[in-house]
């Protein structure tokens, strides 16, 4: 101040003084911004890689959710193709059933009369087997007369041949 007297050129000394210390500290500060700019270019760097991860996470994510979706429609197209070939066999049975059982009546017909011949032929067959009995019961009564009476008979000849001996040796004593 005292040396130039005006006030002018010791603002001028002071911008110097302080351009002085921007500049020192510019380059310090010029350092710093580059250390930060890398820093900057490496977390630029990483973020870029974390973000193409996102991306492919996210592209992943909807390929699964599109897999998981087409999963469920095949699953359903297979649900409903069987439900189709479940609803054509019902229908393929139940005409083999209508046929079974328009098969059904002729055969149970013919069982009936075979049952009724069956009953028919049993109660023949008792019969038989009734008259059989008695029969038998008859022969056997017959036959034990029969043999009674030819038991007889030849009690009745031997006293016959026993009387004609006497007689014939009383007519010889005679």
């Amino acid at each position: 101040k005292s040396v130039s007297g005006t006030q002018h050129l010791y603002d001028l000394h002071q911008e110097l003084i302080e351009s002085e210390k921007d500049i020192l500290e510019s380059d310090t500060n010029l350092q710093t911004m580059e250390d930060k700019v890398v820093k900057l270019n490496e977390e630029v760097g990483r973020l870029e890689r974390e973000k193409k991860m996102m991306e492919e996470r996210k592209l992943y994510l909807d390929q699964k959710h599109l897999l998981e979706q087409k999963q469920a429609w095949l699953k359903f197209d297979n649900s409903r193709e069987e439900a189709l070939n479940l609803k054509q066999q019902k229908k393929e049975i139940k005409v083999q059933l209508a046929k079974a059982k328009k098969d059904e009546g002729p055969v149970k017909e013919q069982i009936s009369s075979l049952d009724q011949d069956l009953s028919r032929n049993e109660q023949r067959r008792l019969a038989l087997q009734t008259a059989a009995n008695t029969t038998f019961r008859h022969y056997s009564s017959a036959h034990t007369k029969a043999e009674k009476y030819q038991d007889q008979i030849e009690d009745l000849q031997v006293n016959l041949t026993e009387i004609d001996t006497i007689h014939r040796r009383a007519l010889l004593k005679v």
